[in-house]
């Protein structure tokens, strides 16, 4: 009797193919996870070498991200609804002073909020890289970057040259008072959204560390 041949193993496993019993959906299946199982191996290994969400760096930068988020946020609570509300009831009687000091800590907050947009803004381009533009979290902090940016760089300036202006008197008993009022309440707006976008961030900021959709 002659011995059967035994099947040469192919690159397409179509030999050993006719040796399962098992119908071709289920065959299918068993690939289609297999390879799904060795892209995820391959792409967790990448992520190993180069220092990504699962090494040091990836839980340092991730750490760093929360941080600025809460310093970002927390400034713009306690300087704008706190310490200067607090300084303008303390010195009461000397609201210029008041004035000058609250508009020091709201440049700090500015620069504070600027230095946090230029990190969380570098740390969600590597790591969403083409799901950038997706991400909520990355809208929102370029919207409180502009609003600092515009309310530092545009209102900031005016009010600083009205109360030149206004000079030996306080600008807020000068003819001048009715524009330094309207600037001021543009500027009051601006911190206004800002904050509340803020308050956004912090509900989505955990979608900054994973690709998304807008919509999700």
């Amino acid at each position: 009797m002659a011995s059967a041949k035994k099947p040469r193993a192919s690159a397409c496993g179509d030999e050993w193919a006719e040796l399962d019993p098992s119908p071709p959906a289920a065959r299918a299946e068993r690939k289609a996870a297999a390879a799904t199982r060795g892209r995820r191996s391959a792409n967790t290994a990448a992520r190993e070498r180069s220092g990504g969400s699962t090494g040091w760096a990836g839980r340092v930068s991730g750490f760093g991200y929360r941080l600025a988020i809460t310093l970002w946020i927390g400034s713009l609570l306690t300087v704008g609804y706190l310490v200067a509300p607090s300084l303008f009831g303390i010195l009461a009687g000397n609201r210029a002073l008041a004035g000058e000091i609250a508009g020091v800590l709201f440049a700090r907050g500015a620069w504070l909020g600027i230095a946090c947009a230029a990190y969380l803004l570098i740390f969600l381009a590597l790591r969403l890289r083409a799901a950038l533009w997706k991400s909520p979290v990355f809208w929102i902090v370029c919207l409180m970057l502009a609003l600092t940016l515009l309310g530092q760089f545009g209102v900031q300036p005016v009010l600083a040259h009205l109360k030149d202006q206004a000079k030996p008197l306080e600008v807020m008993k000068s003819v001048l008072a009715d524009r330094f009022a309207a600037w001021h309440g543009i500027s009051s707006v601006l911190y206004l959204v800002q904050t509340l976008c803020g308050l956004v961030l912090l509900g989505v900021q955990g979608r900054g560390l994973r690709p998304g959709s807008l919509f999700d």
